[in-house]
């Protein structure tokens, strides 16, 4: 999953707790995934730390509609489990849609991160300057006619 990659990188450049600090809740796209998951999550302790497992329990009970939970858990499995195109929980047409909506998700999050990130550091660097002439008498005073 390239696009939980990109927000992994993204969620260390801006800081803030990483992608495990994100909550993504989008409640259509989550029933689709209790069902891709549905098999796999169940079998995966092994896999998973205790933190994981208890979130992605969490979500799979419809007590959380956090899809960065299951996008979580889908890169752990395919990084380190079964789920992968020729594994024993290789996606089906549907499955692999729901996932691309995921990745899709994901990538709209990172793009709101980002650019709510770089407006307040825009913000804070055009409060930098102004007080950094301030300092220096540098700016233009306005006379009163």
């Amino acid at each position: 999953m390239l696009a939980y990659s990109a927000a992994e990188l993204l969620g260390v450049a801006i800081g803030g707790g990483g992608i495990n600090s994100w909550k993504i809740e989008r409640p259509e796209l989550a029933v689709k995934l209790r069902k891709v998951l549905a098999k796999s999550s169940r079998q995966g302790d092994d896999l998973f730390t205790k933190k994981l497992r208890e979130k992605l329990n969490e979500f799979m009970d419809g007590e959380s509609d956090d899809v960065r939970i299951a996008a979580t858990a889908l890169r752990v499995m395919v990084a380190h489990g079964t789920f992968t195109p020729t594994g024993t929980d290789a996606l089906t047409k549907g499955g692999s849609s729901t996932i691309n909506t995921l990745a899709d998700e994901l990538l709209n999050e990172c793009n709101i991160r980002f650019s709510g990130w770089f407006e307040n550091r825009q913000v804070t660097l055009i409060r930098e300057s102004i007080d950094h002439e301030k300092s220096r008498g540098n700016l233009w005073k306005i006379k009163k006619s």
